[in-house]
Parts: C-alpha cells; sequence; structure tokens
C-alpha cells in the first residue's frame, strides 16, 4: 500500500520541523544575551563596591587628619576639647563606614565569581574605568537595531513557524490518494486473486476549512503581539536613551566642575580652620559636600553604565565606554 499526497503535506510538515528548530536556536540567543548582561551588571557592582572603597579610604586620611589637627590646637588651648570628641567618634565611624564597604565589595566579587560557578573569586580586583562613562550613541541608529533583538527574532520565528501550519492545514484540503495491492487466496476454489484497491477521503475541504481558520488566526495573533512587542521596546529605549545622557551628563558636571570647586573649598576651609579662622562646624561642613559629591559621582556612574547595559540588552549594540577587565 501506499498513500500519495497531492497537497505538498509532505513539504508542510518539513517546514514546520525547520522552524521550530530555528524557535529553539533563537530561545538559546535570548538565554546567551539575558546571561552576558547579568555578568555586566554584577561586573559593574563589582566595580562599584571598589570604587566606594577608595572613597570610604579617602574618609578615613579626612577623619583622621582633622583628628590630629583639632589634636593640636586642643592642646594649644585654641579648641574646645568635646571638638575632639567629636572628631574621635566621626573617626570611629568613618572606619565602621570603611569595614562595610570592604565587606560589600566582597559579596560583589562572590556573586561575580559565582556566574562561573566558583564560590572563591580567583581575582583581587575588577579593571574599570567607572567615571569615563562614553556616550549615549545615536538613537536612530539604535532603533533601527532594535530589528535585531532576539526577542523580536524570536516572534519572526513563531511567525514563520505559523505560517508553516497554515500552509500544512491548507494542504490538507486536497486530500490524499491510497493504493493497495495484494494476493487473496480463496479457499474454497483453491485458488488466488490479486486484489487491487484505491480510496480518496470525499469532503476534504470542509474538513480542512476549521484548522485553516484556527491556523490563520493564530498567525494573525503573533503579528499583533511582534508588533505590540515593538513598540513597547521602542519606548523603553526612548526612556532608558534619556535616562542614560542625563547621567552622563551628571557624571561629567560632578567630575569636571564641582568636585574640582569643591575640593578647592575643603583645602582652604581646613587651612582657615588650622589658623583659627573657621570653627570646627565649618570645616565639617565643607569636608561633608566635598565627601556627598564624591557619593553622587560614583552613584551616577554606576547608573549609567547600568542603562548602558540595558540599552544593550535592547538593541544588541555595543556602547564602547572603555575596556574592562579582571585582575588576578
Amino acid at each position: 500500500s501506499q498513500v500519495v499526497e497531492l497537497g505538498e503535506q509532505r513539504q508542510a510538515r518539513i517546514g514546520i520541523n525547520d522552524q521550530r528548530q530555528q524557535r529553539l536556536q533563537g530561545e538559546q540567543q535570548i538565554a546567551e544575551l539575558d546571561l552576558l548582561t547579568e555578568v555586566t551588571r554584577r561586573f559593574i557592582a563589582t566595580a562599584a563596591a571598589q570604587q566606594q572603597v577608595a572613597l570610604q579610604s579617602k574618609v578615613v586620611q579626612l577623619a583622621e587628619q582633622t583628628h590630629a589637627a583639632l589634636q593640636a590646637l586642643v592642646d594649644a588651648g585654641q579648641s574646645p576639647r568635646y571638638e575632639q570628641i567629636r572628631a574621635s567618634a566621626a573617626l570611629t565611624r568613618s572606619r565602621l563606614s570603611l569595614t562595610q564597604a570592604s565587606s560589600d565589595l566582597e559579596v560583589a566579587r562572590i556573586r561575580l565569581a559565582a556566574m562561573w560557578n566558583s564560590q572563591t573569586p580567583d581575582f583581587e580586583e575588577v579593571s574599570a574605568d567607572l567615571l569615563n562613562t562614553g556616550t549615549a550613541g545615536d538613537l536612530t541608529t539604535l532603533l533601527l537595531d532594535l530589528a535585531d533583538n532576539p526577542n523580536l527574532m524570536l516572534f519572526a520565528n513563531e511567525e514563520r513557524l505559523r505560517t508553516a501550519q497554515l500552509r500544512e492545514a491548507q494542504s490538507s484540503a486536497r486530500g490524499t490518494l491510497q493504493w493497495t495491492a495484494g494476493l487473496r487466496y480463496l479457499r474454497e476454489p483453491g485458488d488466488a486473486a490479486l486484489v487491487l484497491g484505491f480510496s480518496m477521503p470525499l469532503g476534504s475541504k470542509s474538513r480542512a476549512s476549521g484548522p485553516i481558520g484556527a491556523a490563520s488566526a493564530r498567525l494573525q495573533q503573533v503579528e499583533s503581539e511582534k508588533e505590540v512587542a515593538l513598540n513597547r521596546m521602542r519606548t523603553q529605549l526612548f526612556t532608558l536613551h534619556v535616562q542614560l545622557r542625563q547621567a552622563i551628563a551628571e557624571v561629567n558636571s560632578l567630575r569636571d566642575e564641582v568636585l574640582p570647586q569643591l575640593e578647592l573649598v575643603q583645602t582652604e576651609t581646613y587651612n582657615a580652620y588650622q589658623s583659627g579662622r573657621y570653627s570646627y562646624l565649618e570645616l565639617t561642613a565643607a569636608q561633608q559636600e566635598y565627601l556627598n559629591a564624591e557619593y553622587a559621582l560614583i552613584d551616577a556612574a554606576t547608573a549609567a553604565h547600568l542603562l548602558r547595559t540595558e540599552i544593550e540588552h535592547l538593541s544588541g549594540s555595543a556602547l564602547s565606554a572603555g575596556s574592562q577587565e579582571l585582575l588576578p
């Protein structure tokens, strides 16, 4: 016996299997991109933690410097002893903050090492210029690159799969032929006969109308879902790009304008305090204002790199912002 397919059903089934393989490959690309993005996030967190440790070390140095200068003024009778007590408390708090920052760095290193299934980091630090935030990139180019996003490609693969399913449903409307041939033994006359058979289903088109309509509806559904996803990703990319430009502007302003001015103010205030022209409160206020700007710079730079990572995750385009590596 043999079945003769008239509606290219075999080619339709092959097409469905091919598109299913394409969908699996797209899902693998999405998983790889998600993994790379998570590694980058943890790398940035480690670099930011390193920067926090460096800043807290500077805070301890300032506190020690202030405590030593105040000790000399108290011994000379130029400052009250309660200011020395306050300076001692501030020094203790700064050392505690440094210990906390070091613990946070160790946690960040462990979380980064866990990405390659290691519970013990085999590196001491990551090499990254956190304050080099680069540029935000061209928005038009990024929007065009959205078409290569694996998530949208998955919709495209799904669309091709459902198109193949529609072709299979349409091919079934033509029905199939089946013929059979064989020998039959006839007991009574003690003879044998050649038997031929032929069959063809009736009403194939009417029976196929239901599957064709369902396949067509599924195809239209995935097309609508793709359009909705694309609009959502475009909106998200617009938002991230605006936030990235703002974060980069904040980093540049803090690094190039605000911090140099506040550092000068902090230095001059310290010199004036040593000569007795400024009080301890004025000195600590100038130092805290300078340190707050340092904290804000780290936060803005970290936010810029994280936003850049999300944009790259959406567009699939790398926005170069300096070299990054692990140092043993």
